[in-house]
């Protein structure tokens, strides 16, 4: 495996991915790209004014960077070849727009656990990948 895009959000079971892609990378081969993407947040009303919009795209965007940096220091620490990569849009539809475009050959991903009718109406992250993606995938419990 040559090169393999991790999703992180920071969440309990995308850390758990870290251990993964340290199992299945071959250090002298393999480059890992961690890619984090930042939601669009549709929920924050239009009446809020802009200095506290800034400021709060500002702390998302902070907090992707230091996700995708904390799992990096970490891979590196395992002599992997680590890229990072902070996007905005759907997290979805980026993580397999990015692994398509950049042809990588393995797609890995924390499960939320999201219950069923909650799944069936909302659709998680990791099924819409599922769903979207041309190349393999790895989902992580």
């Amino acid at each position: 495996m040559k090169k393999i895009l991790l999703a992180a959000d920071g969440s309990e079971h995308s850390l758990k991915t870290v251990n993964k892609a340290i199992a299945l990378a071959d250090p002298e081969e393999t480059e890992i790209t961690v890619l984090s993407v930042m939601d669009e947040d549709p929920s924050m009303p239009y009446a809020v004014p802009q200095d506290i919009r800034d400021k709060v795209k500002k702390e998302k965007e902070s907090f992707h960077q230091e996700t995708v940096e904390n799992v990096k220091d970490e891979l590196e620490k395992h002599g992997l070849k680590v890229k990072t990569m902070v996007k905005q849009g759907h997290p979805a539809h980026v993580i397999c727009d990015v692994a398509e475009s950049e042809g990588y050959d393995l797609i890995i991903l924390g499960s939320k656990g999201m219950g069923k009718i909650q799944e069936f109406l909302l659709g998680s992250v990791s099924n819409r990948v599922v769903h979207c993606a041309t190349t393999n995938v790895m989902i992580v419990k």
